[in-house]
């Protein structure tokens, strides 16, 4: 299906009902393996697509879609890293399609950039609301774009590694407009007292598989849920030793740690000193 072009990897979507059998690796923002990150372009216009197609061809792979219903199909398929899509467009236009990715909890991590010759400001609203991490004005320089795609990629990626040399990064995921991540978190942070926090809990309330919110938490910042829940248990408890007077037994029941032993164990491992000297070079 990839064919070879001047060293690029350009997949022709005509292509794909020929090979209907034939699953296709599928790439994700945790893809480590070296291969260009792939891009999905959604565009009516011939011209314009093939002015994108030029200007990014060199740095990625590309997969081309024509409207927003096929570009759905296309991503379930292939799940690229990231998404340029045109507002305007037949069967299913750039803001539904946004929207639509937004509450599809498979793909709802996904970074979308959106093109319009609207300029209105409450078209460019009408995008962000919809769940848009980017939103270009037509018509539009291509390295603008090009330069856009590489930040956007850059700092996704930034994010994931942050999390797994800090401890105090997590917060940082509110950039993201995923509104399942944000969920994700928030029903963490609503139950850090209970001490038995767990992945089916939260995959239960999100009525989810725990496959899916394994993936989930895993493509986006690297870490099991499990995991997500420790660093959370243990982001509240530096913010408690800092802000509060709370013993640090009183501090391990209001993070719902059962373990004494545990609790110290993680947090020198995370923090690199014990809590109360934490706390100690805080109010210095």
């Amino acid at each position: 299906v990839f064919s070879e072009e001047s060293s690029t990897e350009v997949l022709v979507t005509q292509d794909l009902d020929k090979n209907e059998n034939q699953e296709p690796e599928k790439v994700s923002l945790t893809n480590t393996s070296g291969r260009k990150p792939l891009i999905l372009i959604v565009e009516d216009e011939p011209e314009v697509m093939n002015v994108i197609v030029d200007v990014i061809k060199d740095d990625y792979r590309i997969i081309t879609a024509q409207n927003g219903r096929e570009a759905l199909e296309m991503i379930h398929r292939w799940l690229p890293d990231l998404i340029v899509s045109d507002v305007m467009m037949p069967e299913m236009d750039g803001i539904e399609l946004c929207k639509a990715i937004r509450q599809d909890f498979d793909i709802s991590h996904l970074p979308i950039i959106l093109l319009t010759a609207r300029i209105e400001i409450e078209d460019r609203i009408s995008g962000l609301e919809a769940g848009a991490d980017s939103y270009i004005p037509k018509p539009f320089h291509p390295r603008h774009l090009k330069v856009r795609i590489g930040k956007l990629l850059e700092m996704r990626r930034k994010l994931r590694e942050n999390v797994g040399e800090s401890c105090n990064s997590l917060a940082a995921f509110g950039q993201i407009p995923d509104p399942f991540l944000h969920k994700i978190i928030t029903l963490i942070d609503e139950n850090l007292d209970d001490q038995h926090l767990m992945a089916e809990f939260i995959a239960d309330k999100m009525a989810i598989s725990k496959s899916s919110l394994y993936a989930k938490c895993k493509s986006l910042t690297g870490v099991s849920p499990h995991e997500l829940i420790n660093r959370r248990r243990l982001e509240k408890a530096a913010l408690l030793l800092v802000s509060t007077r709370l013993t640090v037994s009183e501090i391990i029941d209001q993070v719902g740690f059962n373990s004494r032993t545990y609790f110290y164990d993680l947090f020198n491992r995370c923090y690199g000193c014990a809590p109360t000297e934490y706390r100690n070079k805080k109010s210095v």
